[in-house]
């Protein structure tokens, strides 16, 4: 993105390996720090609320990248707080993913989503790749590869409303029969969840 004219233009630095470096590592530092804390919040108000809550906070980063503001600092800010949604979100998935599928599947869980970031990583390249050869020079030619970003937490986000908690999680809290209520719905088969709950 920083190789596109238009970005330049829209910011007004000249020195592109700065800007390129304090870009990604804010959002690393980001995502590191929020990676750590988090834990505590998603043991006590749950996985998916943690989650839910990660994806609102990755979109309100990104709207701050992908404003019109002309200003590097405001697109930082976007980053490192981006980040922190990221870095929340991508430590608590995987263990809500755990706590919900059925053994036989929980690696191929946890491999699937590894292949994932590689498949957004290869996609996000290409639409880079497409806006720098078939748009014209304008802010648009930006905004659409960042405002891109808002699409995966916005489904990840809304689409968990549908989920329950984790069912270890609600056991952990002494929350027996929502846990019972969410293995029934998880596994659509009141016999097999006693067996795993109780077996």
């Amino acid at each position: 993105m920083l190789t596109l004219k238009s970005y330049q233009n829209d910011f007004g630095f000249k020195d592109k390996t700065t800007v390129s470096a304090v870009m990604v590592s804010i959002q690393n530092a980001g995502a590191f720090i929020a990676a750590l804390g988090v834990f505590a919040i998603s043991e006590r108000f749950g996985r998916k609320r943690t989650i839910m809550a990660a994806c609102a906070v990755f979109c309100i980063g990104v709207i701050l990248q992908v404003v019109p503001s002309h200003s590097l600092v405001c697109f930082y800010l976007g980053r490192i707080v981006a980040g922190f949604g990221l870095g929340a979100s991508t430590a608590v998935a995987p263990s809500y993913n755990a706590e919900m599928a059925p053994k036989e599947i929980r690696g191929m869980l946890g491999s699937g989503m590894q292949w994932l970031f590689a498949l957004g990583v290869m996609i996000s390249y290409w639409i880079d790749y497409g806006v720098s050869i078939g748009l014209p020079v304008s802010s648009t030619q930006w905004q659409i590869p960042v405002g891109l970003q808002l699409v995966p937490p916005a489904v990840l986000g809304l689409g968990l409303l549908a989920f329950p908690e984790s069912v270890r999680w609600l056991a952990k809290k002494g929350r027996y029969d929502e846990a019972w209520e969410s293995l029934k719905w998880m596994r659509a088969d009141d016999g097999r969840c006693c067996e795993i709950l109780f077996g």
